[in-house]
C-alpha cells in the first residue's frame, strides 16, 4: 500500500486555521519519488491582472466579491497564482475579471467595475492606482 506524507509550510497552516467559516481555500498537491521533496516552481502571472500582481496591488489568494447595486448578482472568486480569477462553483479559472464576471451573472459585464476586493475596492480602482504608480 503506498505511503501519502503531506510537508507544508507552517503559513499554510496559519492561513486554514485563519479562514473565514464561509471562504473557500485551494490546495495544490504535487506527486514526487518516495523521500523526495519536489520544489514548486515559481509561478508568473500572466494576462490582465498580472500588473496588479506584480505591483504588489492584489495577492494570490485574494477573495473578490462581484456586486453591482441595483441587481441581485453575487459570486465570489479566488485570484490565483497565474493571474486568473477561480470563480466559487467553477472548475476551470477564468483568463480575465469580465469572462468571470460574465459567467457569474450571464450577462456581458465589465469585471473591472464589479469585482471588488476586501477592502471594498475595484478592480478598476487598482488598476488606476497602478498606473499612478
Amino acid at each position: 500500500m503506498p505511503t501519502i506524507s503531506f510537508h507544508y509550510d507552517k503559513s499554510l497552516i496559519a492561513r486554514i486555521v485563519d479562514a473565514a467559516e464561509d471562504e473557500t481555500l485551494h490546495v495544490t498537491l504535487t506527486l514526487g519519488a518516495a523521500g523526495e521533496l519536489q520544489a514548486a516552481e515559481p509561478v508568473v502571472p500572466h494576462g490582465p491582472l498580472a500588473p496588479l500582481m506584480n505591483g504588489g496591488l492584489l495577492p494570490a489568494g485574494t477573495v473578490l466579491a462581484l456586486r453591482r447595486p441595483g441587481t441581485d448578482w453575487a459570486g465570489s472568486a479566488v485570484v490565483t497564482r497565474q493571474g486568473k480569477l477561480l470563480v466559487e462553483g467553477r472548475e476551470t479559472p477564468f483568463p480575465s475579471p469580465s469572462t468571470a464576471a460574465t459567467a457569474v451573472t450571464g450577462n456581458m459585464v465589465n469585471g473591472w467595475t464589479v469585482w471588488y476586493t476586501p477592502d471594498g475596492r475595484t478592480l478598476e480602482d487598482l488598476r488606476h492606482e497602478a498606473r499612478a504608480d
